[in-house]
């Protein structure tokens, strides 16, 4: 079987979670992949990584989801829901799984997103007069592939009340990041415009576009044969779209996993681990509870797949004098 050069691969790359998907024509494509994978093993080595990797996502978002028939149709939902870490009569602050696309947009018109699930468990929550119909009690977003802590707001008093938080720097916001290369100095401060990357309307900018700032500091460095490794404790300072990878490619370590902001041979280093998706966490938020007027801190752990790479990096690990991470 041969590959026409440049074939593409759109047919073949799924965008999950499909509404109507059933998991007999999920399995069809896999035998149908890795059959066309052993049909150009030898005749076109890049194709054949490509799609291995594509098979990888999907296999991987596999894991989130479940077929359920619901009204006579057959619809995806999600195995692992969002966690409700906190909560009171005004909002609360969830575990956002990745892969868990925030609320629907031109890109993502047919999934299951988070908030149909708050929808569901919070019907009441629609009644409001809300500033975006789509996006109900929505206060701030994490990128699907960005796991950990969100605010949502129930009410459009505390909606009022978290936006204005943000706006004035009073919510605090902390990621652990693992990124490519040995990062230096050790504790920083990035400070770059994001903007829309007009080529590329997907890709964000550090060229052009509003004020950001990123800070952040070394946890521990990490070398597997090779190939180094910085995981960071992050804290940003505004909230700018995709704002931690694009300062982290603009300085030269993209962060592992990155799909859309790292290609060639940083996606074969990151892979090599294991790597696939984004390794970005929102693992620490603070903010003011509107009805206590006292601050709150609240902290959660790394999910499982992020440490499981971490556990095989920490194999080789180079502290040169650090602290061990306690994820």
């Amino acid at each position: 079987m041969s590959v026409p050069k440049g074939t593409m691969l759109m047919a073949l790359e799924p965008k999950l979670p499909i509404v109507g998907a059933t998991a007999n024509s999920r399995a069809i494509f896999f035998i149908i992949t890795w059959v066309f994978l052993f049909q150009i093993k030898k005749k076109n080595p890049t194709l054949k990584k490509r799609l291995a990797d594509v098979l990888a996502q999907q296999s991987l978002r596999l894991k989130h989801y479940l077929d359920i028939k619901k009204n006579g149709k057959m619809i995806l939902v999600m195995k692992k829901e969002p966690k409700i870490i906190w909560e009171n009569e005004e909002m609360l602050v969830i575990d956002k799984p990745a892969g868990l696309v925030v609320h629907q947009d031109f890109r993502h018109t047919h999934k299951y997103t988070l908030v149909d699930w708050l929808l569901e468990k919070y019907p009441e929550i629609k009644n409001q007069s809300w500033e975006y119909e789509y996006r109900p009690g929505i206060v701030h977003r994490l990128d699907k592939d960005t796991s950990g802590l969100m605010m949502i707001a129930k009410t459009r008093k505390a909606f009022e009340n978290l936006k204005s938080q943000i706006k004035n720097r009073k919510v605090g916001k902390w990621y652990k990041v693992l990124v490519l290369g040995r990062v230096e100095p050790k504790k920083d401060i990035i400070v770059a415009s994001i903007g829309r990357k007009l080529s590329e309307r997907k890709k964000m900018s550090s060229f052009s576009g509003k004020p950001a700032k990123t800070k952040y500091e070394v946890v521990n460095y990490y070398q597997l044969g090779k190939y180094q490794f910085s995981l960071l404790d992050v804290k940003i300072k505004t909230g700018r779209t995709h704002q931690i990878r694009v300062h982290m490619k603009s300085i030269g370590h993209p962060v592992v996993g990155d799909r859309l902001y790292t290609k060639g041979r940083d996606r074969k280093i990151w892979q090599e681990i294991g790597a696939h998706r984004q390794f970005l966490h929102s693992y620490r938020l603070s903010f003011i509870d509107s009805l206590t007027k006292k601050a709150k801190d609240i902290k959660i752990n790394l999910p499982s797949d992020l440490k499981d790479i971490l556990k095989k990096l920490e194999k080789d690990i180079d502290t040169f004098g650090l602290t061990r991470c306690q994820y």
